[in-house]
């Protein structure tokens, strides 16, 4: 996502304007450079330059191509900056958190500069897109992915839904940790109230995919019926 905006890659060809020649014209107080803004435009020419949107150097944005998804972050500066830590707008933001520091020494883990926020954010979405990618593998000849978001109530969770393809009329629901996709699901139920009635979790494989787990608990509960 480019936010509808050009690109280009110089943060400080924004400033930039046709000079007279002849002229020794002084800017006025308005085409100053506070410094609070210099940081910022320092920091953002220091982003990488891929897929990136310098439209507005004070509204960068940053696109991430990943295998499942794309992903998109806009930055934005407080008017404490640096000190306080920039306004952020991005994809799947529920369940992206981060600290800010300019002090690394006592918050190592801290981002302290705005090329640390999108290495941040590139590290959250490269885990999320692993769980989608076990979330997408639920459309297949067993069942019909109907849907997945972030949970309202837990943002370490994705709600999963899905409907088996021989019951057309059964909605499951499961809690996914999207940190821990293959892991046995924090949340699971069925329209269909005897679905789950004698789950074994013992059947359950941390090692295997969430696909394929779920299509054993569908198996089992079939074979029982039958």
């Amino acid at each position: 996502m480019h936010c509808g905006l050009p690109m280009t890659d110089d943060v400080w060809r924004y400033f930039l304007k046709d000079a007279d020649a002849t002229g020794g014209e002084k800017p006025d107080a308005s085409q100053t450079v506070l410094g609070w803004e210099w940081e910022w435009l320092r920091q953002v020419a220091a982003l990488p330059k891929n897929d990136l949107d310098l439209a507005d150097p004070y509204r960068p944005a940053v696109q991430l191509k990943l295998q499942c998804e794309e992903y998109w972050i806009a930055l934005s500066p407080d008017p404490d900056f640096p000190s306080q830590a920039p306004q952020v707008k991005c994809a799947y933001q529920q369940g992206f958190l981060f600290d800010w520091s300019v002090d690394k020494d006592s918050n190592p883990e801290a981002c302290s500069t705005l090329a640390d926020l999108v290495q941040r954010y590139y590290d959250y979405c490269s885990v999320l897109d692993l769980a989608i990618l076990q979330i997408k593998l639920l459309n297949n000849d067993k069942m019909t992915l109907l849907g997945y978001s972030f949970l309202d109530e837990d943002c370490e969770c994705l709600t999963v839904q899905v409907r088996p393809r021989n019951f057309t009329d059964e909605t499951i629901v499961i809690h996914v940790d999207w940190q821990n996709p293959t892991d046995f699901p924090r949340f699971i139920s069925s329209t269909e109230e005897r679905r789950f009635r004698n789950l074994d979790c013992d059947v359950w494989d941390n090692a295997d995919s969430l696909c394929n787990n779920l299509a054993k608990f569908l198996e089992e509960e079939r074979n029982e019926e039958d």
